[in-house]
């Protein structure tokens, strides 16, 4: 399936509010701190991910 996050086809992982998140993904999501540079480019994703659940 194709994950929401890093663009690539993974079988493994969850689906989240209509999309797939891969399991390497969701992993490194989970353990993102507000403090790491990562967490702002997850919010974005999450953000267009809500954005198309409202749609």
């Amino acid at each position: 399936m194709y994950c929401a996050v890093c663009k690539q086809n993974k079988d493994e992982g969850i689906k989240f509010l209509e999309v797939h998140l891969c399991e390497e993904c969701l992993d490194n999501i989970t353990k993102t701190r507000v403090e790491d540079e990562e967490y702002k480019k997850y919010m974005d994703i999450f953000k267009d991910i809500l954005k198309e659940c409202q749609v």
